[in-house]
């Protein structure tokens, strides 16, 4: 029959949990009390064995799932069993038991229970043979929430029904709760958790009958037999289980148990047909172990008793990348890396523009790929990359590189020319002719030593007038990357005189290098290159251009307010 009776649990508000790690639900129908003295030895006995039960419910959720289990085989029509049939039961032990008399992390529910029965009733006999003899009709029942239970979290109150106990008229019955205090549980309101409650069967206490017949319960079809032969290996990026099952069920269930797990938690769930699975949520290097369940589901899912537990390790880290670097390819960057390591896994690379404080994603190719091209959104300014290896077990460490992307297309030869030039100050009077300007070109190598170039003439056409002139087609230089080992200028260093003759003279030119040049080139301080000109000449002074600067801009000289704009079209207007 099914009890009225309803239990609270009280002592904690909703937010609390109890030492067992089990949300307590309420506080008002569970209350502590001091433990009775119980007068008939049938109370005495049966308190006990309810106080055993308790102790190992709380000690092992595979006594939890056990019971609940035994329970749904509803061996009257309520959810209960009879201990007599269920003495033989295994019952999985918690990882962090001492118990291990069953062996390989089992043992049957009767070897369990004496494990935690008092020694002061066990020296008064067998508890559990005695129950045997003089009540065979004691039962284990789940009265009430018995399917909405998860034994995984939750640790019910165990009670069970005194010699005194009347349904109309009794307010409280005795028994345990989570933490294993004893406490009067409210028999009148109806609970909103399972309550697990030690009796006597009703049908056979009272009616004097044998066993009733189970021939026609489903319970025994509906709990399928647990699978056999677990085993676990690994691969580069997975643990691989397999394990064998010759009955019939609706599936397989995978638990898992991690080093930051108190317990065993449902991975997945695959078909019936299935006899494998491949476990790809995992950290590298850190040990796992599993177990599989079968499973049938009707109204209620119907799990069987774990298989075997293996422990495995999963795979190591990945090792990072080698060699990796960025370098102009057209308009674009290309990336490349090097990876010794056979491993499959991807290649994540990432960047931190000039204004970002973080790196963010900007692609992903397989290792094997080794190269990887990107547009920038913005030219002329240093950008960083790093590039990491990943897989689902983990990602290696980083390795870091940086560029400033060009505006020229690296791929092509591109110009530059000469513009236009102008000066704020007259440097000749009118009687000297036309102004004739000349240009000292040089080149800052990849050595970080200086290198001269050429020398172009720009002259006036029509004296100081508008204090400008513009030209077609003075080409300054034609910068070209024909490959990111060849030599080629990064920088170029132009020095502007306005030519009035005289005798020979020598200038000792310093350059200093741009924060650009020294990361790019890992030189720091300056260079310098002596060359020669004539006294006569007026100095305009020096500038640089950058090859990854902006092609079309105005130089600006230090004396005479001498300016030149350049471009890398040859003619046509300019601004």
């Amino acid at each position: 029959m099914t009890f009225s009776i309803l239990f609270y649990v009280i002592g904690c508000s909703k937010e609390q949990e109890s030492k067992s790690g089990v949300a307590l639900q309420d506080q008002t129908f569970f209350t502590p009390a001091n433990e009775p003295v119980f007068l008939s030895e049938h109370d005495q006995m049966i308190n006990a064995f309810t106080k055993a039960l308790s102790e190992a419910v709380r000690a092992h959720s595979g006594m939890r799932e056990m019971i609940q289990k035994e329970s749904f085989r509803r061996f009257d029509g309520d959810f209960n069993f009879l201990v007599s049939d269920a003495l033989d039961k295994p019952i999985r032990l918690n990882e962090n038991s001492v118990i291990t008399k069953g062996g390989n992390g089992i043992d049957s529910f009767a070897n369990l229970l004496r494990e935690y029965i008092s020694v002061e009733t066990k020296a008064d006999g067998d508890l559990l043979q005695t129950l045997q003899v003089l009540y065979p009709d004691l039962q284990v029942a789940i009265p009430i929430h018995a399917e909405e239970w998860n034994p995984e979290e939750y640790t019910p109150v165990v009670a069970f029904l005194p010699d005194s106990y009347d349904d109309q008229v009794t307010a409280t019955i005795p028994g345990y709760d989570a933490e294993g205090n004893y406490v009067e549980v409210d028999a009148i309101n109806a609970p909103d958790v399972p309550v697990i409650v030690v009796s006597h069967n009703e049908r056979i206490h009272q009616a004097g009958l044998e066993e009733p017949d189970t021939t026609d319960n489903p319970g025994d079809l509906l709990i399928p037999d647990p699978p056999t032969s677990l085993t676990a290996t690994i691969s580069d990026v997975s643990v691989i289980l397999s394990w064998q099952y010759n009955d019939v069920c609706s599936g397989f269930s995978i638990w898992r148990q991690g080093p930051s797990d108190s317990n065993f938690q449902e991975l997945a769930r695959v078909a019936a047909t299935d006899r494998g699975y491949f476990d790809n949520s995992i950290s590298a290097g850190t040990s796992y172990q599993y177990y599989v369940t079968a499973y049938n589901v009707t109204n209620h899912l119907w799990h069987s008793f774990p298989s075997n537990t293996v422990t495995i390790q999963a795979p190591a880290a990945l090792a990072p990348l080698s060699n990796f670097s960025v370098y102009p390819s057209g308009t674009n960057l290309q990336f490349t890396w090097s990876s010794n390591d056979s491993t499959n896994s991807d290649v994540v690379i990432k960047e931190k523009g000039p204004y970002d404080s973080d790196y963010s994603q900007i692609g992903v190719q397989t290792a094997y790929t080794s190269y990887y091209l990107y547009t920038p959104s913005e030219r002329g300014k240093r950008h960083d990359y790093l590039a990491y290896r990943q897989n689902t077990v983990g990602q290696s460490g980083a390795l870091f590189s940086f560029i400033y992307p060009p505006f020229r297309n690296s791929n092509l030869i591109s110009k530059t020319y000469a513009r236009r030039l102008s000066v704020t100050n007259n440097m000749d009077g009118w009687a000297q002719g036309d102004p004739e300007f000349f240009l000292e070109i040089f080149g800052l190598n990849s050595a970080g030593s200086v290198d001269k170039i050429g020398r172009i003439w720009m002259n006036f056409t029509d004296g100081y007038k508008d204090k400008s002139e513009e030209f077609t087609f003075k080409n300054i230089y034609d910068w070209v990357i024909l490959n990111p080992a060849t030599q080629w200028y990064s920088n170029i260093m132009l020095w502007l005189f306005e030519d009035d003759g005289g005798q020979p003279r020598s200038i000792n030119a310093t350059f200093g290098i741009s924060a650009e040049i020294a990361e790019l080139l890992g030189i720091t301080g300056s260079v310098s290159y002596s060359f020669q000109v004539e006294d006569g000449d007026d100095d305009c002074g020096s500038t640089m251009l950058y090859y990854f600067d902006d092609p079309e801009q105005t130089l600006h000289f230090p004396n005479f307010g001498a300016q030149l704009r350049i471009s890398e079209s040859g003619n046509g207007n300019i601004n």
